[in-house]
């Protein structure tokens, strides 16, 4: 809420470093929860099971957000 009553473009919440393991799942649902105009959404790795269930559910969201961050990338066809 803070950052988005700032005069930011965009602002990134991250799903990756910034969260504990234990955390993650609650960490997802605010996340998709707070998806706006402005929201970026910084995943986790897409090799992991936290990454692919940030996948779902930015999939399964009302609306997707603006961008996506990918960390960790090895691969092109990542």
């Amino acid at each position: 809420d803070k950052a988005l009553a700032t005069d930011a473009s965009v602002i990134c919440i991250d799903l990756e470093d910034a969260v504990a393991p234990s955390d993650k799942a609650s960490a997802r649902a605010a996340a998709v929860a707070a998806i706006g105009p402005r929201t970026a959404i910084r995943i986790n790795g897409v090799r992991t099971r936290a990454g692919l269930a940030d996948l779902l559910a930015l999939g399964d969201a009302p609306s997707p957000p603006p961008l996506v961050l990918v960390p960790m990338v090895e691969s092109a066809d990542e």
